[in-house]
């Protein structure tokens, strides 16, 4: 009886431990950056327009490593957001931090080093996303702690 136990629980274990990161999450990790809210943002700050296209480019690049960096980010939590239950909250809150920090990188390494322009061509971005991080958002359950 012990041996058929053991590997049960083991099962449940990793049963409740597995990512439970939801669809929409993911596409919005994978496709947080659109090429046309990124140039319609540069074009409102005045960002010289030789600019957009490296920019775009290396934000492009740099897009695939978000849901790395938000994987890494999450596990080092002492909470994980991204495994069951899913922590929407504080997975919504890591989805921004991350994807500031990349656009940040990215315009300072291109030469944009003004604060004020980067921190509205960002909220501009992160506004024309807000569709569907908010959509994504509301088709999550709760956090069990009320987030």
């Amino acid at each position: 009886m012990k041996l058929f136990l053991c590997p049960l629980l083991f099962f449940a274990a990793h049963l409740f431990s597995f990512d439970d990161t939801p669809g929409c999450f993911r596409e919005l990790q994978q496709n947080f950056f659109s090429q046309k809210a990124i140039s319609e943002a540069l074009s409102l700050s005045n960002v010289s327009q030789s600019l957009w296209y490296p920019i775009i480019g290396d934000l492009n690049r740099e897009q695939r490593r978000l849901p790395a960096a938000i994987t890494a980010r999450a596990r080092a939590m002492s909470q994980n957001p991204m495994r069951r239950p899913f922590q929407r909250e504080a997975a919504f809150e890591l989805l921004y931090q991350e994807a500031r920090r990349i656009y940040t990188g990215v315009l300072l390494q291109n030469g944009v080093t003004n604060p004020v322009v980067i921190d509205q061509t960002f909220n501009y971005i992160y506004q024309s996303a807000f569709e569907r991080i908010s959509a994504c958002y509301e088709a999550t359950p709760p956090s069990p702690s009320g987030g």
